[in-house]
């Protein structure tokens, strides 16, 4: 498969989806900044240091999520084993990668090119102190059949306009059911719709900012879960937009 490379800001490089009409990652903030600050980062402020952690990666698509944990982890949790499910449709995109040109950050992970050689070819890599599997199926159908359960789960699908299923009531309760008590979930999406949706489904939500810019939404099962991020006023939202209601799948279908 020949890539049609696209420079992103920080330099990294992404790439433009003809069948979503999006690309694959923000230009303005860059393909890797984009997974640490949007994701990486918020993720395990969040989370307690344990022996393992469990990741629930929507979708795997380039990779840079799952690249960015082991990075991350290798630096500050390197006793903690990582246990990453991600899910990804598009097979020749998968095994195409092999041959992608990542940032020179993911050089420092650890047997990286034997990583990504492996999650290529054969979708799955184990080490001791790490497990990524990833599953060629349609995310819906994937994480209904899943039978473990998450601390963390990365909600980075393409957006609303162009892959509503994966944010509608039925698909966030879904994953509240693979959620542990104390999970978080991160995400870019800040529509008001998406944020109304997923309140309604019983999650407490908080704004993922830097400095003074909101770059994306955390989501927990409690509330006051998260004293570090300020939490979103939904009743104040809902005052300033009446009009709306829940996202359902027969919207869409």
């Amino acid at each position: 498969m020949a890539f049609d490379y696209i420079e992103s800001r920080d330099g990294s490089l992404t790439l433009y989806s003809a069948k979503y009409n999006e690309h694959y990652h923000s230009l303005r903030d860059g393909a890797l900044q984009e997974s640490y600050k949007k994701h990486i980062f918020p993720a395990f402020a969040c989370t307690e240091q344990a022996n393992s952690i469990h990741i629930l990666d929507i979708c795997f698509g380039l990779g840079y999520n799952v690249y960015s944990c082991l990075l991350y982890a290798q630096k500050y949790l390197p006793k903690t084993k990582l246990h990453i499910t991600s899910v990804e449709l598009d097979l020749p995109l998968i095994h195409s990668l092999t041959d992608f040109t990542y940032p020179k950050e993911f050089d420092e992970i650890r047997d990286f090119r034997k990583i990504q050689t492996a999650l290529s070819q054969s979708l799955h890599y184990e080490s001791e102190y790490l497990s990524v599997q990833i599953i060629n199926q349609d995310a819906r159908e994937a994480i209904a059949s899943l039978d473990s359960s998450f601390d963390i789960v990365f909600q980075d699908p393409f957006s609303l306009g162009k892959t509503p299923l994966f944010w509608t009531s039925e698909y966030f309760q879904l994953l509240k059911q693979k959620m542990r008590e104390n999970a978080v979930l991160t995400t870019y999406a800040m529509s008001s719709k998406v944020l109304y949706t997923m309140s309604q489904c019983g999650f407490f939500l908080h704004k993922n900012k830097e400095q003074k810019r909101t770059i994306g939404t955390l989501a927990c099962l409690q509330f006051g879960e998260f004293a570090d991020f300020p939490s979103i006023d939904m009743k104040n939202k809902l005052q300033i937009h009446p009009e709306l209601c829940v996202l359902h799948d027969k919207d869409f279908t």
